[in-house]
């Protein structure tokens, strides 16, 4: 990535997650993503019971629709909005080869949970993560996911916008935390680690110090 954009989203990893900023654009995105898309992943990881049914499709189908992304982009003053959609898209649009280099496939909502697990689990804790720790961690979602009862019903243009948020707040954290590594900063390190906290425990309903990732995948 160009150098100018890599510092667009080292500032966009700080205000991506409501922090690192102050006022109502803070509260409004703080509110919305804990509101939101984070409840749905609550209520995934938290009410799996088995689908009697035969499994749940966690693909979709790119159909051109921008819900996920704009809803991102609503949280900030519209003063920012142009600027945070150009820098939003272009991470989003370099997902694919990420997802290429770790072996997890694209328009799969347990890539995009496996993506956002990482984000925050590197953030939270300050390091980088092996490249194949990834894909163990994303078929575990996978198998979880696929026997929750939560996806039916929901359609292509749901998942997409669920799997687009995902993408671009975990791609968000990761490039962040590996420009914050290269330059370290210690109020962002402290800022990057508190996202990553509220991110783990929300989802995955556990102290944050208890989740490791490794060749296994994820425990906690």
């Amino acid at each position: 990535m160009k150098a100018k954009f890599m510092k667009k989203i080292f500032l966009l990893s700080i205000l991506a997650l409501g922090l690192g900023i102050s006022g109502q654009a803070h509260a409004d995105y703080s509110d919305a993503f804990k509101n939101g898309i984070m409840q749905e992943l609550l209520n995934i990881t938290s009410s799996s019971q088995g689908n009697s049914y035969g499994k749940s499709s966690l693909t979709f189908t790119q159909d051109g629709s921008t819900d996920g992304l704009e809803t991102l982009v609503a949280s900030y003053p519209k003063s920012q909005h142009k600027e945070v959609r150009a820098s939003l898209k272009q991470l989003y649009e370099a997902f694919p080869q990420v997802a290429r280099s770790v072996g997890i496939p694209t328009n799969d909502l347990s890539s995009a949970v496996a993506a956002v697990i990482a984000g925050a689990y590197m953030a939270y804790n300050n390091i980088s993560l092996n490249d194949d720790y990834v894909k163990p961690m994303a078929n575990q979602f996978k198998a979880h996911l696929e026997n929750s009862r939560f996806f039916d019903g929901m359609s292509n243009r749901e998942k997409k916008s669920m799997y687009d948020q995902m993408v671009m707040v975990g791609m968000t954290l990761a490039v962040g935390q590996s420009l914050n590594q290269s330059n370290p900063n210690s109020q962002t390190t402290a800022q990057l680690r508190e996202a990553g906290k509220q991110i783990l425990e929300a989802i995955l309903k556990v102290d944050a110090d208890r989740v490791r990732i490794t060749a296994q995948g994820i425990s906690y």
